[in-house]
């Protein structure tokens, strides 16, 4: 059985996680957006935890961090 307050609770706590980050992210320029793989079109999607949405793409090895790494 549900706890109707449970889960009311919990869909606050989820709309304001929801809220920080879209706030977070649409307080960033585009450079620093662009920096961590995301647009202004994606805010919504990441915010949201869109789980089709991967921030992180594979490219295969990049060879520009060989030895950084």
């Amino acid at each position: 059985m549900t706890n109707p307050l449970k889960n009311f609770l919990q869909k606050l706590h989820d709309r304001q996680t929801y809220r920080n980050t879209y706030n977070e992210l649409s307080s960033l320029t585009d450079y620093e957006l662009n920096d961590i793989g995301i647009t202004r079109g994606d805010i919504k999607r990441v915010a949201m935890g869109d789980p089709e949405y991967k921030l992180v793409k594979d490219y295969g090895p990049n060879d520009n961090l060989k030895g950084w790494v």
